[in-house]
């Protein structure tokens, strides 16, 4: 592992010595018939229609937009409101920012997204989920990031993607298969909801642990994922049984896991998924939740959907002085002690 670890679902990199990027959108060819997931990943770039990498960018553009915030003008925000959301967007953004528009302190807020899929794109419109990473600067040079993930309903209108429902920490069941096609677009619609229902099945196998089935934990995380992660899998096992034995700690997904394709490869069976989960963690006499957020890699087998890889969506570095961790190329460490994305 790149860093020590205390207990198996204390990170999601708990057991993925894998962390690497994935890759960007691939959009093929156009689907003629339409279902719950309708063009997502599918759609043509281009054309009369808006395709996938359309909808991602006006997105961006909105979310970007409705969620940065600038105390010295506040104009510049009441217009990016009213020009992105409607009524039901603009009060949940209220909900979400009001504290912090209500505050007399100075404050600038920068938001940008740092990844975005498409979890369905019909003609009426499109859902698609983002993570964001925020920057909050106060008077004195006082800094502050985060990271949060949206689920977010938008249609177009006019030159832009109007959004008209914002959730945080999202959650949602899952959306029926496409029927299977022999080739084509069809295929890659196919291969693409099989690949979301996978992604889906493995992160539930991954963040499931039982202290008093430690073995049968670790044999069942073994059945959902392939080369060259299982060899790490394997590798960790000693560590991690006896991490798991001596924590005590138990978890296991709650439902709702949100995924989508970024990239679909037919031919070769493979997909790159982004994905939000929540996990439901008994440590210590304490229940909380966590939420991650992670890319994943997949390959099709026999037996079905397996992860190759998987890295957590962390925040891009925006400190001065960071120091790349020796063992970890896609992550430094600023001076103040935060972990971030390279």
């Amino acid at each position: 592992m790149r860093r020590k670890l205390t207990l198996a679902v204390a990170s999601v990199a708990l057991l993925a010595g894998c962390w690497r990027a994935a890759g960007g959108l691939h959009d093929g060819g156009e689907r003629r018939g339409e279902g719950p997931a309708g063009r997502a990943a599918v759609e043509p770039r281009g054309g009369r229609r808006p395709g996938t990498a359309a909808v991602l960018a006006g997105v961006k553009q909105a979310l970007e937009a409705v969620f940065s915030y600038d105390t010295a003008n506040l104009g510049a925000l009441e217009k990016a409101e009213t020009y992105y959301l409607n009524e039901d967007a603009r009060k949940q953004v209220e909900a979400l920012f009001g504290v912090v528009k209500n505050s007399t302190e100075q404050l600038k807020i920068s938001t940008r997204v740092i990844d975005s899929a498409a979890v369905s794109l019909t003609r009426q419109g499109a859902r698609v989920l983002v993570a964001l990473s925020q920057a909050s600067a106060k008077p004195g040079g006082t800094t502050t990031n985060g990271l949060a993930t949206v689920l977010v309903t938008a249609a177009p209108e006019g030159q832009r993607w109007r959004l008209s429902q914002i959730e945080a920490n999202p959650h949602a069941s899952a959306e029926p298969a496409q029927p299977p096609g022999p080739s084509g677009p069809q295929a890659l619609a196919a291969t693409r909801d099989a690949a979301v229902a996978g992604a889906r099945r493995v992160i539930s196998t991954l963040l499931t642990l039982d202290p008093k089935d430690a073995e049968g934990t670790y044999a069942r995380y073994e059945t959902v994922v392939a080369e060259p992660l299982l060899s790490q899998y394997q590798q960790l096992k000693a560590t991690y049984l006896g991490q798991m034995r001596d924590t005590g700690t138990s978890s296991k997904v709650d439902p709702g896991t949100i995924a989508a394709t970024t990239e679909v490869d037919v031919t070769g069976g493979k997909v790159k998924v982004l994905i939000t989960v929540t996990a439901s963690v008994a440590a210590q006499g304490q229940n909380t939740k966590k939420n991650y957020t992670l890319r994943m890699d997949l390959v099709r087998q026999d037996s079905g959907w397996k992860a190759v890889s998987f890295e957590q969506v962390v925040i891009p570095p925006t400190c001065r002085g960071k120091v790349p961790l020796s063992r970890h190329p896609r992550l430094a460490v600023c001076p103040d002690g935060s972990l971030h994305g390279v």
